[in-house]
């Protein structure tokens, strides 16, 4: 039985800041266009996160500079795309079906897993199948078509995978802000090209959209980042993973009082299995865990 500790309530937290944050990023699209408005919150992030790690750790005497560069660069590659496609997305859908579709990254962990010879356990692949039902449901209106915005949304959830597999390897050797910061700052350094010679965006359009920028900026990336850093140090990442997987639910709700955002039955549906599927693919690794529990507690000290 999962017990809720502080660092559990601090994950819900996080959940429901990235589900509004949805809200936010669909308002940006108004005013701004995707590779600026990200730019703008990397950077945000990154200058607010450098100083404080610099100040409290200093870094360079404990960490190898190359190191934190190549976790860094790898991790913050994964953000930009994930980022990328995740705003690009929301031009053509609405931010309660972004974040239930990037939800399903949850999913797709175990699949690159099996590209490196781990192999899911059967349960696996039915919450995957109720995973495609649910977002056949929820990103269709009876067609084989998917909606442009959906597709952009599916596919930024692999990058998030990737990220929560990269982020499972070098988190463990690198200060939480330290790496956070390094992959928001390399985040701010993909983004800005593309922003600057190709969508040029104006202080006219930054003062515009500063509401969403400073919420996506301060509060999305470089607080409710470090939070999860610091809850997973001792919450499960199996029991993580199912509240964070909440963030839907959010955007749904904030969706809803915020935009005037509506689903249909039909979406309401592919919405429940798409959650139902989430969970489902991590029921196994939680009652697995909760066995080896039991199993350590037998043994003779």
């Amino acid at each position: 039985m999962m017990r809720f500790s502080r660092d559990h309530f601090l994950l819900l937290l996080v959940a429901a800041i990235w589900g509004s944050t949805f809200v936010a990023q669909r308002q940006a699209m108004t005013t701004m266009e995707p590779f600026s408005f990200n730019m703008a919150r990397f950077a945000l992030a990154a200058s607010f996160l450098l100083p404080m790690w610099w100040w409290y750790e200093r870094p360079w005497g404990r960490v190898p500079l190359r190191r934190w560069i190549r976790a860094s660069t790898i991790t913050g590659t994964l953000l930009f795309g994930g980022f990328a496609l995740q705003q690009i997305g929301l031009l053509e859908t609405t931010a309660s079906n972004a974040a239930f579709i990037t939800a399903s990254y949850i999913v797709f962990v175990p699949l690159f897993g099996l590209l490196q010879g781990i192999r899911p356990p059967k349960l696996f692949w039915y919450a995957l199948s109720a995973c495609i039902l649910g977002l056949y449901l929820l990103s269709t209106q009876g067609g084989l078509k998917i909606h442009r915005g959906d597709a952009f949304e599916l596919a930024g959830s692999f990058f998030w995978a990737a990220h929560v597999i990269a982020l499972s390897r070098y988190g463990r050797h690198l200060s939480p802000i330290g790496l956070t910061a390094g992959q928001f700052l390399v985040a701010t350094l993909l983004s800005a090209p593309v922003a600057l010679f190709w969508e040029r965006p104006t202080i006219e359009d930054v003062t515009a959209t500063l509401g969403p920028i400073l919420w996506a900026g301060i509060l999305s990336s470089a607080l409710a980042f470090t939070l999860q850093v610091v809850a997973l140090r001792t919450v499960r990442p199996t029991h993580a993973v199912l509240i964070l997987s909440l963030e839907s639910v959010f955007a749904a709700l904030a969706g809803a009082l915020w935009l005037g955002e509506t689903l249909s039955a039909r979406q309401w549906l592919g919405a429940a299995i798409l959650l139902m599927g989430i969970f489902l693919a991590q029921w196994h690794e939680t009652s697995r865990e909760e066995a080896l529990k039991r199993a350590e507690t037998r043994i003779p000290h």
